[in-house]
This record gives C-alpha cells, structure tokens and sequence, in this order.
C-alpha cells in the first residue's frame, strides 16, 4: 500500500515507474569486485570501477543515495532506470547492465569501456596523452 502511494506520488509528478530490470538485493560485492579506482563523484552519486567476478569485465558502478536532504529520492532513481532501459539501444549512451538495491542506496552497474567512451565524450573534454582531463579546449560560442 505505501509503495503503490509512492509511485502514484511519482507518476503525479511526471516521473516513470514501470521498469523491466530486476532490481537485486544481494550483495553488490557477491558478484563484482570494487576497485579503488573512483571513476567520478558528483552530489548526490559516486561512481567506482567494478569487475564482474564470473568474466573479468570491467563495468562502472554508480552509487545513488535513496535519501538526500532528508528526502525519499528513490522514484527519482527508478526513472533514470527506466530512461536507461528506454535508450538502450541507442549506441551514445551508456548501457545499463544490472541494479542493486541497499538499505541506503541504490547501485547501478552500468557499461565501462575507456575506448568506447573517449569517442562519445565531447571533443573540449577529450582525452589526450600529453594532458589529463582538467585541460579543456575552449567551447565555442554561439550569439544570441
């Protein structure tokens, strides 16, 4: 009753409840191993490098908080699922490959190969092997 209240709540406010992904709730660290590598942090997400224990494929694990500013943010969270398992077959963005799900957080396991994404990131933003990503090529500007 409280959950089917939540996503009405969440629906009301435009945002998309029905996602396909299963959303796991064994340990993260059962299947994949976390590296110390932090591929990024933001306000609200870190994102860590994980490797799937059964391949050795590299996937990037993105660490969400279901309560930010003393706020339920988990319908928040279920729509980016569902915007990624809607754009999955779209080759520009990221895949999503797994959800896990804590007391405190929600984990996305989401695609990770450098090679692929270097192409898909902006050229300012570019990798290049005489500089690290702080160095930026000026953006072009556009009048009004």
């Amino acid at each position: 009753m409280l959950r089917k209240r939540a996503d009405s709540k969440a629906a009301a406010l435009g945002l998309l409840t029905d996602i396909q992904t299963c959303i796991r709730t064994d340990s993260l660290e059962s299947q994949y191993e976390l590296t110390a590598n932090e591929l990024g942090r933001g306000k609200f997400a870190v994102v860590k490098r994980c490797i799937e224990k059964s391949t050795g494929k590299d996937y990037a694990a993105k660490f969400l908080k279901k309560r930010r500013r003393g706020r339920d943010c988990r319908a928040e969270i279920i729509h980016e699922v569902a915007i990624l398992e809607m754009a999955r077959w779209n080759t520009r963005i990221i895949s999503l490959h797994e959800v896990y799900e804590t007391d405190h957080e929600i984990i996305l396991v989401l695609e990770y190969n450098w090679d692929i994404l270097i192409d898909r990131v902006p050229h300012p933003f570019r990798h290049n092997a005489d500089s690290d990503l702080t160095e930026k090529t000026p953006m072009p500007v556009y009048a009004k």
